[in-house]
């Protein structure tokens, strides 16, 4: 697995509908937070497709999250800001050691020749031979780079998506692309539980771990299995209950809990946290997710509309236990100006304690 050292900083050009934005002094554990339409989905999707250079599938996926399946090259021509062919979307991450990974997507026109039919001749016979003209359809152009450290070369490599009679061609050089792939989950605002991944916390004989944390949300949980298929609690009753059981808000804290417990993440990113859960059950779940991080090192990114996720945030941050997160912990609030750009403005935790300790709107 690769390693993963903390990103530190993180930029945003003519991606979806961001122009130029930029994060500064990223935690362990970041919150984005502002009205509709200002970018934070826009913003986790761009850290994911970060996190996966050298994967091509990794642009059809982040549509499809939005629950738009793509049909075709134009589809994908979302991804763009203001839909301009002629543009590219950069995406770049600074890390606290030094190094550093950029992504550029485009979508031009395909500039490989193409074989026709000919057009037909005056007195209509047919021409022996076919022509060939430039391609008139669209690709994902895809260029990455990692630098390892200050004082290594980047490595370059660059790829191309394509739609062909049988879905998208895929081709990305070097091969080995691959090998700089950083493990991300992304879980969309209705996103529920891995059930094979709640099974493979139990193959490494982790699900003590994982009750622990969920206990809680709901003390009454003393055990947890899954067959692959769904996952089941123990609450005391005759028979395990499937965890869907236990409402919505238990089947997503299982989704970013496990994950976190198995280590086989680097990264999460959890689109509006508070979707599905009791306002009582945020505090512990903030709780348990900044323990996690700060003590697997694994760096979370959520998104929320809530002013109670952040009044919470900020109350599980004023407990002695956790004064350690505290300097882990960034909050960013996502803004448009009268210009229509989206601007942001950072809280760490002493700037959210006053903002909130003065009534200040920051939602």
């Amino acid at each position: 697995m690769t390693s993963a050292p903390r990103w530190t900083e993180l930029s945003v050009q003519n991606f979806r509908g961001l122009s130029d934005l930029r994060l500064e002094g990223l935690g362990t554990f970041n919150v984005l937070f502002g009205a509709n339409d200002v970018g934070k989905t826009s913003v986790l999707e761009g850290i994911f497709l970060l996190s996966g250079l050298g994967n091509l599938e990794l642009p059809i996926r982040i549509q499809n999250f939005r629950n738009f399946i793509v049909p075709d090259i134009e589809g994908l021509g979302l991804l763009v800001h203001g839909l301009d062919p002629n543009s590219h979307a950069t995406l770049e991450a600074h890390a606290a050691d030094g190094s550093k990974r950029t992504l550029e997507l485009s979508t031009p026109r395909d500039a490989s020749i193409v074989e026709r039919d000919p057009p037909p001749t005056p007195d209509h016979r047919p021409s022996q031979s076919a022509f060939s003209t430039p391609s008139d359809r669209r690709i994902v152009r895809y260029s990455g780079s990692v630098r390892p450290s200050d004082l290594d070369d980047p490595i370059e490599f660059s790829g191309t998506l394509k739609v062909n009679n049988d879905g998208f061609e895929r081709h990305i050089d070097p091969a080995h692309a691959s090998e700089y792939i950083l493990p991300a989950r992304y879980l969309a605002p209705n996103a529920s539980y891995d059930a094979k991944l709640i099974s493979d916390v139990a193959v490494h004989k982790r699900i003590v771990d994982l009750v622990e944390c969920l206990q809680m949300i709901n003390p009454a949980i003393t055990n947890i299995t899954s067959d692959g298929n769904l996952a089941y609690a123990d609450i005391g009753l005759s028979q395990m209950l499937p965890l869907n059981m236990l409402g919505t808000g238990m089947s997503r804290a299982a989704a970013m809990i496990a994950p976190c417990i198995l280590d086989n993440s680097r990264i999460l990113l959890v689109d509006e946290l508070e979707n599905g859960l009791h306002h009582r059950a945020i505090p512990q779940l903030l709780g348990t997710l900044l323990r996690v991080s700060y003590e697997r090192s694994i760096q979370v990114f959520v998104t929320t509309h809530s002013r109670t996720v952040l009044e919470e945030l900020y109350s599980v941050l004023a407990r002695e236990e956790c004064r350690l997160y505290r300097a882990g912990s960034s909050s960013y609030a996502l803004q448009r100006a009268q210009s229509g750009m989206i601007g942001t403005y950072r809280y760490g935790y002493s700037d959210l304690e006053y903002a909130l300790k003065h009534e200040i709107e920051i939602r």
